[in-house]
């Protein structure tokens, strides 16, 4: 039963891997509500702006927070934010999910 998991697994990273959209540094973009953000200052600006946010959020309200923001690299671009001093969690999901340091 494990190995018929990890290759059911294996399938669903292959799917991924097919999906990605490359990007570069200099040419990053992402789309947020559908409106692509564009530059990497501006991306980081807007990452930045919607991690504090996120933060407020969860401090003041009762739960915790997993909402999809846009798309980037051929993936859905979501935010994973729990109660407490943790710092919220970008995240990308296709059939199986990355978090995303910040």
């Amino acid at each position: 039963m494990m190995i018929e998991a990890l290759e059911k697994k294996i399938a669903l990273y292959v799917q991924d891997v097919a999906r990605i959209e490359p990007q570069t540094m200099q040419g990053i973009t992402l789309e947020l509500a559908g409106r692509p953000v564009t530059g990497p200052d501006t991306v980081g600006e807007v990452l930045r702006g919607l991690v504090k946010t996120a933060k407020e959020e969860v401090r003041t309200g009762t739960r915790m927070i997993e909402r999809v923001l846009g798309r980037f690299g051929g993936f859905d671009l979501g935010i994973l934010a729990a109660r407490g001093e943790e710092v919220p969690n970008l995240c990308l999901s296709g059939h199986c999910l990355l978090l995303v340091a910040v």
